[in-house]
């Protein structure tokens, strides 16, 4: 999950960013001045929302316009964010943590346990030429999986015409190209094609796949793309080739879904970059009563 910092931006409209604001007037000494009262910072603090008796830990700090991403993995709990402003001289709008302005943050809808269809065909699909053709095209939409060790689970099936010709099925997956399993000269057959498609960083995902049809033996797959962009829109093609004539191949599903990483324990926050922010105490904050 990232945050984005914003200058003054509705919280209640934008459920995932957190709002920076200028300190109040009338809580600051007169002697300040417009531009000295002026946040431009914010420490951010953290909290299990059920969890009422803990004491808010610090996470991060961030400026205007710098995403921050929250690494660990949020499950059915939110977690309340506390966002004390700075201005540049260090002078902070609250001097107990827990007045501070605050934000309840929830993992995004993803289905009970995480898991979304992603996409689902079920109308019969054949080939029509004896080159490549895609006879299901779905869109995965930029940033699909986010985090490292989110999947797509795929799945197909359809059936061989009843001669002795070649055909050959895969997928095509956006800039990576054509992923093919070669079939080959299955007579009459029907099949089920598998896959596994994990990220592993930000430009990397690595892939399985599986073909089975009566008869002959299981064939697999591997591999791994190290020059992706989750961060862009990519199409996920069932790929699939008949050289010698056309209707040699129909396919009669294809589906996806996309399952979440495994849970991991709780990190700070770290900036957009990756590098580690700096971690302090929250004691400085809270107020002794």
């Amino acid at each position: 999950m990232n945050i984005l910092l914003e200058e003054r931006l509705s919280p209640t409209t934008f459920a995932n960013n957190i709002s920076m604001s200028s300190l109040a007037d009338g809580e600051l000494t007169p002697e300040l001045d417009a531009a000295e009262t002026q946040a431009v910072a914010v420490d951010i603090y953290w909290r299990w929302e059920d969890d009422t008796a803990m004491e808010p830990e610090f996470l991060a700090s961030g400026t205007p316009g710098k995403t921050l991403r929250i690494p660990f993995k949020l499950g059915n709990r939110g977690i309340r964010l506390f966002m004390v402003s700075k201005t540049e001289s260090g002078l902070a709008s609250v001097d107990d943590v827990r007045d501070a302005e605050q934000a309840v943050i929830t993992a995004p809808s993803s289905g009970e346990q995480g898991i979304d269809a992603l996409f689902d065909f079920v109308t019969d699909a054949t080939t029509s030429g004896t080159s490549g053709e895609n006879l299901y095209t779905a869109t995965i939409a930029a940033n699909t999986l986010f985090n490292d060790g989110e999947k797509i689970q795929l799945h197909a099936a359809g059936t061989f015409a009843a001669n002795a010709n070649d055909k050959y099925i895969g997928i095509d997956f956006g800039t990576s190209g054509e992923l093919f399993l070669t079939s080959g000269a299955i007579n009459g057959q029907s099949f089920q094609f598998d896959g596994w498609i994990i990220r592993t960083s930000e430009t990397a995902y690595r892939y399985s796949f599986e073909f089975t049809s009566s008869g002959v033996e299981p064939q697999t797959f591997e591999g791994e793309d190290t020059s992706f962009d989750w961060t862009a829109a990519q199409d996920l093609s069932l790929r699939v080739r008949t050289p010698t004539q056309a209707g040699d191949l129909t396919a009669t599903q294809f589906w996806g879904i996309k399952l979440p990483a495994a849970p991991s324990d709780v990190t700070f926050l770290t900036s957009e970059t990756g590098d580690q922010l700096q971690s302090e105490s929250a004691d400085d904050l809270i107020s002794e009563t």
